[in-house]
């Protein structure tokens, strides 16, 4: 029909439609882009009053907040109470057993004889000991901090590929999605700073951190189940 046709052309012109993820940040990127810009400029595209306007896009910035909050908190706790602990605990049980059976820095081979039994079984179950078991479990995790940084960098491709708009009015295609949905095809320099500060550095950030403690905990432990699990 006349719809379809207009809007393949629409995307013939402009590119596919690519949705917004329904998830906390998905909720930001809508109601930054969507309730900011009518609060601002005093436009009303989907007849919703202001004070609805308001009400989202606070709530949602108010969420975005507290789910990095939240992250950092976590972070800060399991380098604190986890990371940090099983590490001082590593260098201690390394620093015992170069003091008990190496003289002058050479290994003795009476000293490890007589070494405490207790204290062998906690230095061979240094994951350290098993090169191949930990450079498999290492690899999965980059792996998995991988596809999270991937997801962040194909949002800030999207964001990027924009076309840069003079007016926030020339952002919206109002109503030229397949469903009659309006469409995001240009983003104006200050918002698109915005979501980079706002989002996309903070989730960055606290993925980076995550790799790092991740990669620290599960070099430093003790136990290999703890890996497994």
């Amino acid at each position: 029909d006349d719809h379809e046709d207009a809007c393949n052309r629409f995307y013939a012109e402009h590119g596919e439609e690519i949705g917004i993820d329904e998830d906390v940040y998905g909720v930001a990127i809508f109601s930054i882009i969507h309730d900011g810009t009518e609060i601002l400029f005093h436009r009303n595209r989907d007849d919703v009053s202001l004070p609805v306007n308001v009400f989202r896009l606070v709530c949602s910035i108010v969420l975005l907040l507290t789910n990095f909050v939240l992250q950092v908190t976590m972070l800060v706790l399991a380098y604190q109470r986890v990371v940090a602990p099983d590490v001082h605990n590593i260098q201690k049980v390394y620093k015992q057993y170069r003091e008990n059976c190496y003289e002058e820095g050479v290994f003795r081979m009476q000293r490890w004889r007589d070494y405490d039994e207790t204290d062998k079984r906690h230095l061979c179950n240094m994951v350290f000991g098993s090169f191949w078991f930990i450079y498999v479990i290492l690899i999965l995790w980059w792996g998995a901090m991988v596809t999270e940084g991937r997801y962040n960098a194909r949002l800030a491709r999207f964001i990027k590929n924009l076309d840069t708009a003079a007016h926030p009015d020339d952002m919206f295609a109002v109503g030229a999605g397949r469903e009659g949905c309006d469409l995001i095809v240009k983003m104006t320099p200050i918002l698109r700073a915005i979501l980079y500060t706002l989002m996309l550095l903070p989730k960055l950030i606290i993925n980076v951190v995550l790799l790092v403690l991740g990669t620290v905990w599960l070099a430093a432990t003790d136990r290999f189940e703890d890996l497994i699990l």
